[in-house]
């Protein structure tokens, strides 16, 4: 038999593999098992030990093979020994480390065979369908552990909410899986089944979480103040984390007297779904709910709160890093201008690209659930942190911790996106009102250089309602100190960010400072162009080139006695002097900014992060009221702003620390640092080091 078909080769594979599972089954089960004791780990080394010596005689077989003419025979083998290395040793947990080694030498000798084989594309084959039944078998528990060692779900149930009994639960599945539906227990942590494949003791675990989940890192490394930990999820993720917290747990009793115990839960989160799916109290399930199509216009712009319902407190749960999702979604909520559009469907909804994956939908969804648990509930944002995890993969939500400004710029460029309303004639007259504060096609300066920089603004970027709660648009004057000249040039942001170099500010002072006239020169090294200056310069030196030709040509003179030559005339030789006495005054200019629109919510961004991203130590004072004056149009309009809250960054550098939010409710401040709220008092003046966005809102 020279071939095999596709279908030969399948045939004999699963043969193969059909054998391999009956075969270890006999040896778990033969003299190994019996009836009143439990499959242990001593059971497991010998199984381990009966295979490496199976597998050592059909390699031997097979190097006797070498030269054998019946390809469906060197396969039979080949594969049946795939099996021992792949399916059985690899899944195993092989602690001694001469079997380690054993196993390696076995893996490289069948390495060998397989090059050296005449059959090696009929055995490639083959090994594809080997491995096709390995991973559709994966999620088999080859060794479980003992089953004093598991907890049955209606046990763990018992133990959980009728003698609350101190329990950590760690769910080994996929993020995604634990967002969308996961054990209702305020002790549970999740953690992902690829993180710990290169994990080998449970202090790198714990550092591993520690990286990016400090919550989780905190109760798993506090283990011992618990009666149980509860160990379950995916197979393979599942049980290596149940070895490395059945170690620890072991090594920290010989230390000292602990009685906490591991233990496993039969059937996994699936057979917990089963049982207490529907039970809202025992299983945690979210869904977002999409708001009925609306009548109205979204224009309507009263801040009202629900009928009869007030503004709740929130505690948000932290999913190890989103310390900084939840200070800004706490801030959000807070800002009445805000809360009440994305609570409003008939503002949004008409103007509302689409439904599918949308932010303004799960805000909507979010701040409803607010208020269904009223403060005394901690609230699970899953759905909104898996959209926002889905829409920007970039931050990595949840496992790195991320600046919440670039956070907060992700959620208004959505929003904007999804709302965002094109210049028409139509759109102009649809959305039109006689208040130039609230037309989204209003022109806030009549300059030209203004006048074309907004029509290209809106051209390519439409208008929302964000634009309206909060985007400043911000003229800056460039004057020439020499020609006086004047370059104007606009922009637009959701933020006003004020650099801070100095060791202690009033923001009023911040402010202006970051207005005030900016000197740009030579001196400093910061000199702008001036287009003017740079056109006499370009005169200036072709005068300057005249007058060199000229003297060049009286140096020869008299060595070419015929040849003729220009001179400058009057005209030229005055505004040669002129322009060289005027560019060589010092090259000053001034730079100047001026705000020509502001918004319904004023967001203030403290720069306090060097480009080291190391944080500066500056000791801010900010009021509760800020009063803007801006001219426009050569009126003087009035802007009043009273505090809303802000979000505090506690740490060094960006990429780590710890965020936390106050806000103000009922004239109090209220701290909130994920799931914990505590009352603050301020004067009138607030003195807050870790500051480091501050939200205002208009007063009308």
């Amino acid at each position: 038999m020279d071939t095999l078909s596709v279908e030969e080769i399948k045939s004999i594979v699963q043969c193969q593999f059909q054998l391999i599972v009956q075969r270890n089954d006999r040896l778990r089960s033969h003299s190994l098992l019996t009836e009143d004791k439990p499959f242990n780990s001593r059971a497991t080394d010998l199984v381990i030990i009966d295979w490496i010596e199976i597998s050592t005689n059909y390699l031997n077989g097979l190097k006797a093979l070498a030269d054998f003419e019946d390809p469906s025979m060197v396969i039979q083998l080949y594969i049946y020994n795939y099996f021992i290395l792949k399916y059985i040793l690899d899944r195993a947990d092989v602690r001694n480390q001469e079997d380690q080694g054993f196993i390696g030498t076995l893996n490289n000798v069948s390495h060998q065979i397989l090059n050296k084989s005449k059959y090696r594309e009929l055995l490639d084959l083959a090994m594809e369908e080997a491995s096709s039944l390995i991973e559709s078998d994966i999620n088999q528990d080859l060794y479980p552990v003992a089953d004093q060692l598991s907890f049955d779900c209606d046990e763990l149930s018992t133990r959980l909410f009728d003698l609350q009994e101190k329990i950590l639960l760690i769910d080994v599945r996929t993020f995604d899986k634990f967002l969308k539906s996961h054990i209702e227990h305020e002790d549970i942590i999740n953690i992902q089944p690829e993180s710990v494949q290169a994990v080998h003791d449970f202090e790198d675990l714990v550092f591993c979480l520690q990286v990016g989940n400090i919550d989780f890192s905190a109760k798993l490394a506090s283990f011992n103040q618990y009666t149980f930990v509860v160990v379950f999820g995916e197979s393979q993720g599942a049980k290596h984390v149940f070895k490395l917290v059945e170690s620890a747990i072991e090594k920290r009793k010989r230390w000292g007297n602990i009685k906490v115990e591991p233990r496993t839960l039969e059937g996994g989160f699936e057979r917990w779904s089963q049982l207490f799916g529907n039970d809202r109290a025992k299983t945690f399930t979210g869904t977002i709910s999409t708001p009925s199509k609306p009548a109205t216009s979204f224009r309507s712009s009263t801040p009202s709160l629900p009928p009869g319902l007030s503004l709740p407190l929130v505690r948000l749960h932290n999913y190890g890093s989103t310390c900084y999702i939840n200070s800004m979604v706490q801030c959000l909520f807070n800002l009445s201008y805000f809360r009440n559009f994305v609570m409003d469907p008939s503002r949004f909804q008409p103007i509302l690209r689409s439904n599918d994956n949308s932010l303004v939908l799960a805000f909507y969804a979010l701040f409803n659930e607010f208020f269904y648990a009223n403060g005394h509930a901690v609230v699970r944002p899953n759905n909104f942190v898996r959209l926002c995890s889905y829409l920007k993969p970039d931050l990595k939500i949840p496992h790195e911790q991320q600046d919440t400004s670039q956070f907060l710029y992700f959620i208004l460029n959505r929003l904007h996106d999804e709302l965002r309303i094109d210049d028409s004639p139509a759109n102009r007259q649809s959305f039109k009102t006689n208040n130039p504060e609230t037309d989204p096609f209003t022109d806030y300066g009549s300059s030209k250089e203004y006048l074309s920089w907004n029509s290209q603004l809106l051209k390519s970027e439409g208008v929302s309602p964000i634009n309206k709660l909060f985007q400043i648009q911000q003229e800056t004057k460039l004057k020439c100190g020499r020609c006086g000249y004047v370059s104007l040039n606009y922009d637009n942001s959701s933020m006003m960010n004020l650099n801070l170099n100095g060791n202690e500010y009033y923001l009023n002072d911040l402010i202006l400072r970051n207005l005030e006239p900016e000197e740009l020169s030579d001196r400093l090294g910061n000199a702008w162009n001036c287009p003017k200056c740079e056109k006499l310069s370009a005169e200036l030196k072709q005068l300057e080139e005249m007058v060199s030709s000229h003297e060049s040509k009286k140096r020869g003179f008299f060595k070419f006695k015929k040849e003729e030559h220009s001179s400058m005339n009057d005209y030229q030789t005055g505004r040669y002097a002129e322009l060289k006495a005027f560019l060589s005054q010092p090259n000053v200019s001034y730079r100047s900014s001026n705000f020509i629109k502001l918004p319904q919510i004023l967001t203030v961004y403290l720069a306090k992060f060097d480009p080291y991203q190391n944080k500066l130590n500056i000791k801010l004072r900010f009021p509760k009221r800020l009063n803007f004056k801006i001219k426009r149009q050569d009126k003087e309009i009035a802007y009043s702003y009273k505090l809303s809250g802000w979000i505090d960054h506690l740490g060094d550098s960006i990429g780590s620390g710890h965020y936390t939010n106050v806000i103000h409710r009922s004239g109090q401040w209220v701290l909130c640092d994920d799931d914990r709220l505590s009352v603050c008092r301020y004067e009138e003046e607030i003195g807050d080091q870790n500051a480091y966005i501050l939200f205002y809102t208009l007063v009308k």
